[in-house]
This record gives C-alpha cells, structure tokens and sequence, in this order.
C-alpha cells in the first residue's frame, strides 16, 4: 500500500501495530492518499484559523486527514516567535480531503474511491515493487555540543529556581546529510523496530515524515475530548523478565517522573477547562505505566464534556501545543524553548491524525520521529525531556541519546 501510495504528492498512512485489539483504535490501518482538496496555511497568516475551520466546515461530511506544526504556537498566544533555522519542510498547518481511503480491520480491506474500489485494489495488489535493501549507514550528528546542551539545561534549571516555571520540555537535534534513502523501506524498518499504537508515515511533497509515536494528543469522541500525555520513560531489559518488572517498579515510584507527570496532567486540566462544560474534567488514569518494544512509559488519561458548538479549531486554540511536549507555564517555557533549542521544531512535538465525518478525530504527538527531505537528501530528529528543579544536567544528556539509540542503530550508528 505505501509503495503504491508513493506515486502521490501526499499521503498519510496511520498504522495501529495491533494496539486496535486493545481498543486504542478503530481500524487497524487507516490510509489517506492523493488529495482532492487541501488546506495549507502558514503561521505569518493571521487568518490560519478562520480559513482553516472554514474548510473543515466546507468538508463536514467527509474525512480529513493532516498536521500541524508545533511553530502554530505564533498563532494562538501573542509575541511569541520561530526564528531558528528550519530544520523540515512541512507548511505550518495541512488539512486535506483524500482522493483515495483504505481502511483495514480484523483483514478486510475496505476502500472509498468513487466507486472504483475493485480497480484500486487490484493496483494495489499489483504494484511491483523493489526488493527491499538494508538501509545505508550515515553520519547522524547533534547540532549542540554536549556541553552547549548542559548549558541550556542549567539556564533552565535556573528559571525555575527563581519561580519562572516549573518544568520545562527541552529536546536535542540531530542530523545526517547526503542520506540517500528508500522512504518507504525506511518507515517499514523504524516501525519493524518500534512498533507503536500512534506511528505514521507521511508524505508531503518532497518532505516525509516517519513516526514511531506511543503517544496520543487528542481524541474527540460524543461531545468528550480524551488525552493521554506521556511523562515519565525507562529503558527496558528485554532478556530478563524480572529485571524488566523491576524496571517498571521503579519507574512507577519514581519521585521526579511522577511529579513531572501529574504537573502535565494539571496543565492539560487547565486547557480543557477552557474548552469543557464546569465540573466534567476528570483524570480517569493517573500516572499508569504502559509497556512498549522498547521502553516503559507513565502514562495519564484525561477527558471532559466539551461546551455546545465547539470547533475543532477552538479545541486545537485551547490544548495545542500540548502539555507534554512543553511544560509548565506553556507561554514561559515555550520561550524558553525558542532561546534554548538549536533549531525550529517543525512537525516534531506537533500532530498527525484525521477527522471523521462524525466529528470523530484522532491525533497524535509527533515524537520517536524521523524527518526526511528527499530532494536535499537530508534526515533530521529529536529528543529530549522534562527539565525540572531535581533533574541531573548529565543524566538528562544520556536520557536524549537512549531515546535515539533506535533509530541511530537502523543507521548503523551506536555512538557519537
């Protein structure tokens, strides 16, 4: 399905890796290729709002899929700017009405297309392809020094000393250049090795995005807005299961991880209390831990009732960008961000997700990601953590690097 959805300018493809069985989602792959009508709207537009939920009203009756950047924070609270160097190419904001749909649950394929369903399959099915060859190894290097990077942590530690924040999310870049890539087989390997309930691989041009995310922004479900932040990650020990239990113990009583998660559970019950009914906001899920391939996460869920009439974009005003990804107070901390961090964010702590005819929607956080541009054969990442009163600099540097070990390794890259 990828290699024939490869011929189109843009497609996003939302692969659910067997989490559908535990009820995380509907479809077990949801596919949107080609694009009958699009949305793009860029963060020097001070309409971006407007003109976005126009098109999402124009288009109510039919799904949409897209993203947004994390630099749309210029757009929802005044004075605050991107003026790093970019490091992908993706429009602030894209919405797009797909040409082609393809559904998959429990094996059955279902596809909308204009009634041509039998014929796209048979493309599908059809579609020759090249044998899949190991991916190259590349020379992936951080944009900070390490020491440039502990600097940024300390100056950061000293804000929230002084009462400016509490916590802070701070994320180190990566890049590789003259990577000559199969897209393609380069999403398939990432997924391979990090299996995730929110992955996606997402083209866009010349621009792709490859997601290993286990994190999910928001649902909207029945006039309830659900979201589940991720604070708090440790290594698993995959050839000793005791070992791997007592790793997930001692995450659990974790005292930083824990503080670290119920100040982002706050600050997300603050934004939908913007958006929700008084009295609906609960924590249905405090601090849980969740077990992936390669990690351990803590994990909240929080949901409201949403107040009558609310737009999508009204939500996305309210939650985004979200808790996780930045800290709190979200206006501090995200210019903080901008002074601290080597270079824009783009996509990475932004989202990709649909919206149902329904109303329903679903959307992730762009985390565990790779960014790649093929036409100046250049791949770009991320990682990072919450910077708090108690954290170590020196622990948090090697925290960054264990969260890119994965993908590092696909490259055959161990160390720097």
């Amino acid at each position: 399905m990828l290699n024939w959805a490869n011929q189109f300018n843009i497609f996003l493809c939302l692969p659910a890796n067997e989490y559908s069985k535990q009820g995380l989602h509907q479809f077990d792959i949801l596919m949107a290729v080609g694009a009958k009508h699009i949305f793009n709207g860029q963060q020097n537009n001070n309409n971006i709002f407007n003109n976005w939920q126009h098109f999402i009203d124009q288009h109510k009756n039919e799904f949409l899929f897209g993203h947004i950047n994390y630099d749309l924070k210029n757009n929802i609270e005044q004075g605050l700017v991107s003026k790093k160097q970019k490091a992908s190419g993706f429009n602030t904001v894209t919405w797009f009405v797909p040409a082609y749909i393809i559904m998959v649950k429990n094996n059955i394929i279902y596809i909308k297309a204009n009634n041509n369903q039998a014929q796209i399959l048979e493309q599908i099915l059809n579609f020759s392809i090249n044998n899949v060859v190991a991916l190259p190894k590349l020379n992936i290097v951080p944009t900070q020094t390490k020491a440039n990077f502990i600097k940024g942590i300390n100056a950061i530690k000293k804000n929230i000393q002084i009462g400016n924040c509490y916590e802070v999310n701070y994320c180190q870049h990566f890049k590789a250049s003259n990577a000559i890539l199969n897209p393609v087989d380069t999403f398939l390997a990432l997924n391979k090795l990090s299996p995730n309930p929110f992955a996606a691989c997402y083209k866009q041009n010349k621009n792709w995005l490859f997601c290993a995310s286990p994190e999910r922004f928001l649902t909207l479900a029945n006039n309830y807005i659900y979201s589940q932040p991720i604070k708090g990650t440790t290594k698993r020990v995959l050839n000793n299961s005791l070992a791997d239990k007592a790793a997930k113990q001692q995450l659990q009583n974790h005292f930083k991880e824990r503080a670290e998660n119920i100040m982002v559970v706050d600050l997300v019950r603050n934004d939908m209390s913007k958006i929700c009914e008084p009295g609906t906001v609960i924590v249905n899920e405090l601090c849980a831990i969740y077990t992936y391939p390669q990690v351990h996460q803590m994990i909240s869920s929080i949901s409201g009732k949403l107040k009558p009439n609310s737009s999508f974009t009204s939500i996305i005003k309210a939650m985004f960008p979200m808790g996780s990804m930045t800290g709190a107070p979200k206006y501090k901390v995200m210019q903080l961000i901008e002074q601290h961090e080597a270079v824009q964010r783009g996509l990475f702590s932004g989202s990709v997700g649909f919206i149902a005819p329904n109303g329903h929607a679903d959307l992730n956080v762009v985390i565990r990601s790779m960014f790649y541009n093929q036409a100046n054969q250049s791949l770009h990442f991320f990682a990072g953590g919450g910077i708090t009163h108690y954290s170590n600099p020196v622990a948090e540097y090697h925290e960054t690097l264990l969260k890119v070990k994965a993908i590092m390794a696909l490259f055959g890259q161990q160390t720097f």
